[in-house]
């Protein structure tokens, strides 16, 4: 290595910097909804499957267990999703969207994916490489 070159270990640090410049671009448009990011991520993972629980919700989402609780409360009382007692462990809490908080996703769904595509293009990124490359890394840890 050549003098004065310094090698770069540390990614996390401008991942993380990418995320936080494409999620403030997200909460500008989910602004208008009333919505904040985690009520998006969970909306959105809802929106293509049926019930799910909340353990479950948490993990895919990665937002963590009391402000999950607030989150759901939140899209709850907004009358977008709804939750119940597993019939068979009454431990377990089981959510899924209504039929509004499903419309508010679609609604919402090309506005989000616009403003992330637009946030990594205005740092110079590709959006489709950089989703291939996600995709890509995902796969070879399963």
């Amino acid at each position: 290595m050549a003098s004065g070159q310094q090698i770069r270990t540390n990614l996390l640090l401008p991942l993380t910097r990418l995320t936080q410049h494409a999620e403030a671009a997200i909460a500008r448009v989910l602004a208008d909804s009333e919505m904040k990011m985690e009520d998006w991520r969970v909306l959105d993972f809802l929106a293509s499957r049926r019930t799910v629980p909340m353990t479950d919700l948490a993990q895919a989402t990665l937002i963590t267990g009391p402000t999950l609780t607030r989150t759901v409360d939140r899209l709850v009382s907004r009358g977008l999703m709804y939750r119940t007692a597993d019939l068979h462990d009454r431990r377990r809490v089981l959510v899924n969207l209504t039929p509004r908080g499903r419309t508010l996703r679609t609604r919402l769904a090309p506005m989000v994916g616009d403003a992330e595509r637009a946030a990594f293009e205005s740092l110079g990124l590709d959006i489709d490489q950089l989703r291939q490359l996600v995709e890509n890394t995902a796969r070879l840890k399963s």
